[in-house]
């Protein structure tokens, strides 16, 4: 069975997959560090560099590639926040793997965001940082909700944090 967690920025596919991936004795692949290895350089530095058509290219492709029938059949993939949204990622993603969206409440994901300075697109924005998660989540909302499942990850906000401190770094 492969997994894939789809989700805004901040909402906890990482955390999450690590954690589920430990239970269910499967290979967790998070997407971004994936595309970094494969590409040998940072997300930050391919979007300065080349630019985000150039990164969702790639990304669109190595999604592919990780959940290709004949890639790992014990898989958690947490997909980066904005995967679900170029084009046809969605529905290869569901196609090929039982998606769950972690529906996380924005003020939470503000507060994440704001709190981890290795995001380009969230870093110093102040203020400003609620504003842009709103109008991020609306853009993306439509393909997040077309995931087999959908988690409401309010009442577990503590409970991953508690995950993510008993993971190993």
């Amino acid at each position: 069975m492969k997994i894939s967690l789809v989700g805004m920025p901040g909402s906890g596919k990482s955390t999450l997959g690590k954690y589920l991936s430990q239970k269910l004795g499967f290979t967790f692949i998070d997407l971004d560090a994936y595309i970094e290895q494969k590409e040998g350089k940072s997300i930050a530095t391919l979007f300065a560099q080349h630019g985000e058509a150039y990164f969702r290219a790639c990304e669109s492709q190595y999604l592919r590639e990780v959940l290709s029938p004949l890639s790992l059949t014990s898989l958690v993939l947490a997909t980066g926040g904005g995967t679900p949204c170029a084009g046809d990622n969605m529905a290869w993603i569901n196609a090929h793997s039982k998606s769950i969206w972690l529906h996380t409440p924005l003020d939470i994901l503000a507060q994440r965001l704001a709190q981890n300075q290795k995001r380009p697109m969230f870093k110093d924005k102040g203020e400003a940082l609620p504003e842009i998660v709103q109008k991020l989540f609306a853009q993306r909302k439509e393909y997040y909700q077309k995931a087999h499942l959908i988690l409401e990850l309010a009442d577990f906000f503590p409970k991953l944090e508690v995950s993510k401190e008993a993971l190993p770094q």
